[in-house]
């Protein structure tokens, strides 16, 4: 039974929809002879109608879409008259802004564009980022120039990382809505993206390259989601290794040397803390850093460990926010706290580092109104 519709007395409204598409309840117009909920499909949440005869007998049996974007709409509620829809229409848009340690400020960044998942080429020259919330990835300079879409439609993508040479990056993509997430290389000067790994492995995510760029560190759960492991691909040969001792992290990122990855350990669903964790590539030893951390980033020497807490804080912290783990002294600092602002992003909330290490954050300034749609209704 689709989740989300009601049963009166008897069998599903509607049954055979895929769970992906996020049902929620609307209405029924005041005949009975209509039911309208909203569903998230090929990329929106839109409204759909069921047509119902007496006696519980649906005479269309197949859902009819009744609006198609731009907006996500959300509780449609039939007018008292039967010839209008009212809902709330969202307009998800975000604002990339930097955090500015003089002034104790976060202050806009690129113009302030709507960007999540920020990446920059490790000679400060290049940045890659991923719209929000159309999911498409786009590189350009530094300062917003020589502006070029790399990927689009149905394709989305998450966490790029630019290879040492600045030449190409390595995504997390899904070819289609629905389709499980694998490892892309994509040029920086366009062209088709083109799958780095194996097909048999399930669910690869969270891409960063070795030192040198001859190898691409992924995470991989298997098709449940669940269980990951950190695997290293090798680009000349193709093939794939587990990396030993790393099972239940994920979300690994090589050290600008080479030598260790900061990884996470826990829930990756978003159902419980996942611990900071820093694993050796030579002894494979894994050390805990922090009992709470999201979003690990090097910094550009490898002195620092960037990450946020804005679910789940370190024991003893009352004010979640953004952290560093120093490599030198063994300690973790804190530099900011709340940001004072909701947050948006494409998967939970991001946190990023510009090439001199301020912090990154995408500011939520989404929209959200209520509107009425008229209707004609045979």
């Amino acid at each position: 039974m689709a989740s989300g519709l009601p049963r009166k007395h008897g069998p599903p409204i509607a049954s055979g929809l895929s769970p992906s598409r996020y049902l929620l309840a609307g209405g029924w117009t005041p005949d009975g002879r209509f039911f309208f909920y909203t569903a998230k499909g090929d990329g929106s949440n839109n409204i759909y109608a069921i047509r119902e005869k007496r006696g519980w007998r649906r005479a269309n049996p197949r859902p009819v879409q009744i609006t198609a974007g731009p907006l996500d709409f959300y509780q449609a509620t039939p007018s008292k008259d039967g010839k209008a829809i009212f809902a709330v229409g969202e307009q998800l848009r975000g604002q990339l802004l930097r955090y500015d340690a003089a002034s104790e400020q976060f202050v806009p960044y690129a113009g302030g564009i709507s960007a999540d998942h920020v990446a920059f080429s490790r000679d400060g020259q290049w940045m890659a980022y991923v719209e929000f919330p159309e999911r498409v990835l786009v590189r350009s300079r530094v300062d917003g120039s020589n502006r070029r879409q790399l990927t689009f439609p149905p394709m989305r993508v998450w966490n790029p990382q630019w290879s040492p040479d600045s030449s190409q990056l390595a995504v997390q993509g899904s070819a289609e809505p629905g389709a499980p997430p694998k490892i892309y290389l994509v040029s920086r000067d366009g062209g088709i993206p083109v799958l780095a790994t194996p097909e048999r492995h399930d669910r690869q995510v969270y891409p960063s390259w070795s030192s040198q760029g001859n190898s691409i560190l992924f995470s991989v759960f298997d098709e449940s989601g669940s269980n990951p492991v950190l695997g290293i691909l090798d680009l000349k040969s193709r093939s794939v290794s587990e990396l030993p001792g790393t099972g239940g992290l994920w979300f690994g990122q090589v050290s600008p040397d080479g030598r260790q990855v900061a990884a996470l350990q826990g829930d990756a669903w978003g159902n419980g803390p996942r611990k900071l964790m820093l694993y050796d590539m030579v002894s494979h030893d894994v050390q805990t850093l922090a009992e709470s951390a999201d979003y690990p980033r090097w910094s550009a020497d490898g002195e620092y460990i960037y990450f946020r807490t804005l679910y789940y804080s370190i024991p003893g912290v009352k004010d979640p926010g953004v952290f560093r783990w120093q490599a030198s002294t063994k300690t973790v600092q804190k530099l900011l706290g709340s940001t004072g602002f909701p947050l948006a992003g494409i998967d939970g909330v991001w946190c990023g580092l510009t090439p001199e290490g301020a912090p990154l954050a995408l500011r939520d300034i989404s929209t959200h109104d209520v509107y009425r749609l008229d209707l004609e209704l045979p």
